[in-house]
């Protein structure tokens, strides 16, 4: 059976960017970032934000983002700017997640939570709700 991968959904400057993790994507993502190492030193609360950065830029660009400002380096600056540093560290973590295949039960052909895996992040918007929902989506936003 082949692997089950969640879908990602990133908002950037108010378009939204869809990508579904597959072996080449991954093996391009992989040419710039380890994805286990990324995953073991965000789980020991130690993760590197130009890697974390990296990842961002890569998977918008994986996903059709031919935005100049979409770069890592800009990312990365945008990670030490107070409350965007927390959301996008956060999208990070749950891209670099959604990167490994989804377990799938025996007798069960879809994965758990199956859907979007959704990193939201914004920088423009306030809301009482966090941005990531827990719900299997990981959707990433990012506007001015």
């Amino acid at each position: 059976m082949a692997p089950i991968y969640r879908e990602i959904r990133l908002d950037w400057k108010g378009k939204t960017y869809t990508l579904t993790p597959t072996y080449t994507t991954i093996q391009a993502v992989e040419q710039e970032v380890s994805l286990m190492a990324l995953a073991q030193r965000i789980t020991a609360k130690n993760p590197p934000y130009s890697q974390m950065a990296d990842l961002l830029a890569l998977t918008l660009a994986l996903a059709g983002c031919r935005d100049e400002d979409a770069t890592a380096e800009q990312i990365n600056a945008e990670m030490y700017q107070g409350d965007k540093a927390l959301k996008l560290l956060e999208a990070a973590t749950r891209i670099t997640f959604a990167m490994f295949p989804q377990k799938v039960l025996p007798g069960n052909e879809e994965a758990p939570e199956a859907g979007a895996q959704r990193c939201g992040t914004s920088t423009g918007q306030s809301t009482t709700e966090s941005p990531l929902a827990a719900s299997g989506s990981s959707q990433w936003s990012s506007g001015e």
